[in-house]
């Protein structure tokens, strides 16, 4: 189809990559897929639908897959897709994720197709040359802020500590650990906060080299009607539409943090900004240095890990917490229970 518009939107959890999506899912003439790469989402898909009551304008995730009669996994579905092969650069083989994409993308029974993904952060550079045609949309917030949202519900004394899995954070942690070690390099041992840095910095890198549009839920919080009409510049919504709805259309709002460990956020944030845009590290990934090169430079022991938060994350990828993702186990006084709807 000569005229087909493929849009992927690339965002980690709590950056209103939700919301973005709904505005998407406006439309008619447009087919918005929500997170197929979902872990958990063939039995999501099999259940009734569920919504998070501060994703407004939402009644259905999964819609594209219930409406379509679609079996997530006949069209090559796996919980594979997302717990492997994290982090993918041009140069990587992962057939059965592209095979999977090209299924919804000829699915669609649109000519303009929007997906939004959370768990392809760094799998940008992968999907500009597997799919060429497709428009890559990066999304962010402010690290504060997006760190708070993902560590609301986390008991304060624990907030900044290793524990409990709130939107994935620690699995991602661990997944971007075990194939870019380079990226922690020289975090200090036990306060998460450097290492979510260390991980959002490394997304706002990949964006600035893959994305063709970066933009930023904290301003379309702030300046609503120029951010959308930004947004409809960019192809990915229709402005005639978001003409008509932007009075009605509302964001979900949070409680702000404290303003004292807002402060002390931004100041572990500035400290690790500064260490990674100062490092042989920032200077690599800014000039488009590969995969193998950045395990070179740990190798070589040009960047250091940091043995503590290192077997901090491995831990995460005990058995207990792989067979999470299988549904076979869970403890909640320990870990948490992961939710990124």
């Amino acid at each position: 189809m000569s005229s087909l518009q493929v849009y992927f939107i690339c965002a980690g959890y709590r950056t209103g990559s939700t919301f973005l999506w709904s505005l998407c899912d406006l439309d008619e003439n447009t087919t918005a897929i929500y997170e197929p790469l979902h872990p958990d989402l063939d039995r999501r898909v099999n259940r009734p639908p569920s919504v998070e009551s501060s994703h407004k304008h939402v009644t259905d995730y999964f819609q594209f897959f219930r409406l379509g009669k679609t079996s997530p996994k006949l069209l090559g579905w796996s919980p594979d897709l997302a717990l492997s092969n994290f982090w993918l650069t041009e140069d990587d083989q992962f057939d059965a994720l592209r095979h999977y994409i090209s299924k919804l993308i000829e699915r669609a029974p649109t000519s303009k197709v929007v997906i939004q993904f959370n768990r392809c952060c760094f799998r940008m550079n992968w999907l500009s040359r597997n799919f060429p045609e497709a428009t890559i949309v990066s999304l962010h917030r402010s690290p504060h802020d997006q760190f708070s949202s993902i560590r609301r519900n986390v008991p304060s004394d624990e907030r900044n500590r290793y524990r409990y899995d709130t939107f994935y954070l620690l699995t991602e942690l661990s997944m971007l650990l075990a194939e870019a070690p380079a990226v922690f390099a020289d975090v200090s041992e036990f306060d998460i906060r450097e290492a979510f840095s260390r991980m959002w910095l490394f997304h706002q890198a990949e964006a600035e080299r893959f994305a063709k549009f970066t933009f930023y839920y904290d301003e379309i919080l702030a300046h609503p009607a120029s951010a959308i009409e930004e947004l409809c510049r960019s192809g990915l919504l229709d402005f005639a539409l978001m003409k008509k709805y932007l009075a009605k259309l509302s964001s979900p709002r949070e409680k702000p943090d404290t303003p004292s460990a807002e402060k002390e956020f931004n100041e572990i944030f500035s400290r690790q900004r500064d260490r990674y845009c100062n490092s042989k590290l920032g200077d690599l990934c800014k000039h488009g240095g590969t995969k193998n090169d950045i395990r070179q430079m740990v190798h070589e022991g040009i960047l250091h890990q940091c043995n503590t938060v290192s077997s901090e994350l491995a831990n995460m990828r005990s058995s207990k917490f792989i067979l999470w993702w299988y549904g076979k186990f869970i403890n909640p006084n320990i870990y948490g229970t992961p939710n990124d709807l």
